[in-house]
């Protein structure tokens, strides 16, 4: 007859669930390290290209440096086209606080194919000028 003892299956199920649960938090752990060293790598490819959209802004004569940098009425202008949907779109992100670079971000992600045919192309942009005007223009209330 064998002997069957309730608490050695009670002990293995337990190390099962501690080994399951410890390798469970590991992958965890490793995931957001790598998660966070990602978007460390997003944001500074993003502050790079920001910056070579102002270079580019400042080069090609659509925007001044006077602290801040202003872009040129006729550079906003060219924006007048698609300014009410990228106004409506602004309204609809209900954030008052958001930054420059988190709202060139959302312009982008929306509009930037039209953004790309409809502005940059035709007057020679390519570095992400045209995604400082935007955000200027759709501010500007005199447009």
């Amino acid at each position: 007859m064998t002997d069957f003892n309730l608490g050695d299956v009670n002990v293995g199920v337990t190390i099962n669930w501690v080994i399951s649960l410890s390798s469970l938090l590991g992958v965890v752990w490793i995931s957001a390290v790598k998660i966070t060293a990602l978007e460390v790598k997003v944001n500074t490819i993003w502050s790079f290209l920001m910056k070579r959209a102002l270079s580019e802004a400042l080069v090609q004569g659509v925007a001044t440096r006077n602290s801040p940098v202003r872009v040129t009425d006729e550079a906003k202008r060219w924006m007048r086209d698609l300014l009410p949907a990228i106004r409506e779109f602004y309204a609809t992100l209900g954030r008052q606080n958001i930054t420059d670079e988190e709202l060139a971000l959302e312009i982008e992600g929306r509009f930037g194919d039209l953004i790309l045919h409809e502005v940059c192309i035709p007057h020679g942009l390519f570095m992400g000028a045209c995604l400082l005007i935007a955000i200027q223009a759709v501010k500007d209330p005199s447009l």
